[in-house]
């Protein structure tokens, strides 16, 4: 492991040849790529990761379900009750309130 106490600060700056885009000028289709802009860095923070597909299966019958969400900062509204259990099928098994599980490996995010 790392000795965090031990270890120098160091600064990182970055050279490139590209022309500099205006901030205002950036597009949706520039995220997650390398961008140059002009200025100094005052402040930084973690990126905010946000769901784009949710995937999420119900834990009685194993029924999945995919949730695509809307741009924006809005929340997911994940059922509480199963599909299956409104369109019960020949085996009439009834699934519990709130039995859906969100699988991450098969949901999308965006920075």
């Amino acid at each position: 492991m790392f000795d965090y106490e031990t270890m120098p600060l160091f600064q990182v700056q970055f050279h490139s040849k590209e022309n500099p885009d205006m901030l205002r000028n950036l597009q949706s289709n520039q995220i997650g790529k390398m961008v140059v802009i002009p200025g100094i860095i005052t402040a930084a923070s973690k990126a905010q990761i946000r769901a784009t597909k949710l995937v999420v299966k119900c834990s009685s019958c194993g029924h999945e379900k995919t949730i695509k969400l809307q741009a924006g900062f809005g929340g997911a509204m994940i059922p509480r009750q199963c599909d299956n259990a409104r369109n019960q099928g020949p085996d009439k098994q009834m699934c519990k309130l709130d039995s859906y599980q969100t699988y991450p490996d098969k949901c999308s995010f965006i920075d």
